[in-house]
C-alpha cells in the first residue's frame, strides 16, 4: 500500500438512510415545540404596565380594562410540557445520532444538541423559579 492510500475509504452508504430522516424529523418537531413554547412565553407574561392603552376606547366598547400583573399559570403548565417534548425528542434524537457515529467522519447533529440543551434549561428555569 502506498502511503496516500491508506487513508482512503470506500463510502458505502448510499444517501441518507432512516436514521437520518429519523433524526431530521425529531429535530423538526422538537424546534416546533420549542417555537411554540415562546410565543406561548409572550402570552403567559404580566402585561406591561408602562403600555398604557387609551382608556376612553374600553369605556366605549363597555369592556372593562383589566392588567394582568402575574404570569398565567396555565399557560406556564403548557410551556414546562413543550420544553418536556423538545428535551425528550432531543435526546431520543442524540441517541439515535450516536448509533451513527461510527466513523472519523461523522459528526453529531449540532440542532440536537442546542435543542436539548435550550429545552433542559428552561425546565430547570421553571422548576427553580
Amino acid at each position: 500500500m502506498t502511503e496516500g492510500s491508506k487513508n482512503k475509504f470506500v463510502e458505502r452508504r448510499g444517501g441518507q438512510d432512516r436514521l437520518l430522516r429519523i433524526m431530521s424529523g425529531l429535530g423538526i418537531i422538537g424546534w416546533a415545540s420549542l417555537l411554540v413554547a415562546m410565543i406561548v412565553v409572550d402570552r403567559a407574561k404580566p402585561d406591561d404596565p408602562t403600555f398604557i392603552p387609551n382608556e376612553r376606547i374600553f369605556e366605549m366598547t363597555g369592556t372593562p380594562y383589566h392588567l394582568r400583573t402575574t404570569w398565567d399559570q396555565e399557560l406556564l403548565t403548557a410551556i414546562f410540557y413543550l420544553l418536556s417534548i423538545g428535551l425528550v425528542l432531543g435526546i431520543i434524537g442524540l441517541a439515535v445520532n450516536s448509533r451513527r457515529h461510527r466513523r472519523r467522519g461523522d459528526y453529531y447533529r449540532i440542532h440536537l444538541v442546542l435543542l436539548t440543551a435550550i429545552s433542559a434549561v428552561g425546565i430547570l428555569y421553571y422548576l427553580i423559579f
